[in-house]
């Protein structure tokens, strides 16, 4: 588990906007005014469809971010194709191992409740962060989620043990086990 969000998170690092990764970003042209405009010509009817693509002129940080080579993404998107899924399954896993035999199905839901809603509220509150603050922001909170949870893990890692069940023992029994004798009385 530990590695697989080690590996995800080496995606963040290697692909934040470091300082001495050269060139600007691009900035967004100004889109065409359409003239002598007719619905009667087909051929005016591209110039609606003009979008333009970079970074808003209106947006700080878009004049002091530098611009990610390209390789460079590429190279480091497959750690966090590799890395999640790793850690995903290892988390499920843990999870309904530690839950044992009890409510499994309950206790399954409310961790993919608490997943999707963090899947569907993530996203609003990156996409905010990233607009106003740009993409520093957006890698670090992210960086930051995922070095809080490799710490809880190693905080927590021999505490994440799979449920030991009681035996049943009638009254006056006693059953000897590697942490000692259990009585019941």
């Amino acid at each position: 588990m530990v590695v697989g969000m080690c590996v995800a998170g080496s995606f963040y690092f290697i692909s934040f906007p470091w300082p001495f990764f050269t060139g600007n970003l691009t900035f967004k042209s100004p889109a065409p005014t359409p003239t002598n405009f007719s619905l009667t010509n087909f051929s005016d009817i591209n110039q609606l469809k003009y979008e333009s693509t970079g970074c808003d002129q209106s947006m700080e940080w878009c004049h002091y971010t530098p611009k990610l080579p390209l390789l460079v993404y590429l190279l480091s998107y497959p750690l966090m194709s590799i890395g999640l899924p790793i850690s995903n399954v290892a988390v499920s896993t843990l999870y309904s191992k530690i839950l044992g035999p009890r409510k499994q199905g309950w206790m399954q839901s409310v961790m993919n409740v608490a997943g999707s809603a963090a899947r569907f509220l993530g996203p609003i509150l990156i996409s905010v962060l990233f607009e106003k603050f740009g993409p520093r922001i957006a890698w670090l909170m992210t960086s930051g989620v995922i070095t809080i949870s490799i710490c809880t893990v190693l905080v927590f890692f021999y505490s994440l043990r799979p449920l030991e069940m009681k035996p049943k023992m009638a009254s006056g029994d006693k059953l000897r086990y590697d942490g000692g004798i259990l009585y019941h009385f």
